[in-house]
């Protein structure tokens, strides 16, 4: 399959840092188009599932601007995975937050390997290598759509390279820190600690 190194029929599982491709994509100059991207795996392979993870307020009086997203995908085959950000005071007395789901997603990249022929991670989550060489001694491919990860995957994808399979549309390109964080909140979310 073109970009991803996937092959026809073959069972795929793919999982999204949301926050860490959201700020990929963003510095590349481009947002991306979750729809194209769905149709992309759906056409080519035997996509199993297409999880989006992120952690996000449960603040009733905070607004999230990633609120929408998490709504659309949720309804449109992704399986979305939430946590609540943890809000703590660091030793200078300032409010910060706090929402890291390589946990959440190295069990899924693990469990993946029971039902995968090719998993497909969207991260730039070094912290993540143990988890994909486990999933590899069960049988699973593993490709990295990060250079973080190089040592650890079978296989990296540059974002840039798959550009035209999953971009919406080009913006003005903006340095890691000038991206705010996004704490998308959602109808169709798996909680930890609740069943699918």
């Amino acid at each position: 399959m073109k970009g991803f190194g996937i092959h026809p029929g073959q069972r795929v599982s793919v999982l999204i840092d949301g926050p860490s491709f959201y700020a990929t994509t963003r510095s590349l100059g481009y947002e991306v188009d979750y729809r194209k991207l769905l149709a992309h795996f759906d056409e080519g392979c035997d996509l199993r599932r297409i999880h989006y993870f992120t952690a996000l307020s449960d603040r009733p009086d905070e607004h999230s601007p990633v609120r929408p997203l998490v709504d659309w995908l949720g309804y449109n085959g992704y399986r979305c995975v939430t946590k609540p950000l943890r809000e703590f005071t660091d030793a200078n007395g300032f409010r910060r937050v706090k929402g890291n789901m390589a946990v959440e997603i190295a069990v899924e990249l693990v469990e993946a390997a029971n039902h995968a022929d090719h998993i497909l991670l969207f991260s730039g989550e070094g912290d993540l290598a143990c988890a994909v060489e486990m999933a590899q001694r069960k049988g699973a491919k593993v490709t990295a759509i990060s250079d973080d990860l190089r040592r650890a995957c079978d296989c990296i994808v540059d974002l840039n390279d798959v550009k035209p399979l999953i971009s919406r549309k080009d913006i003005v390109a903006v340095a890691q820190d000038d991206i705010p964080q996004r704490r998308p909140a959602g109808v169709q979310t798996l909680r930890l600690g609740a069943r699918a």
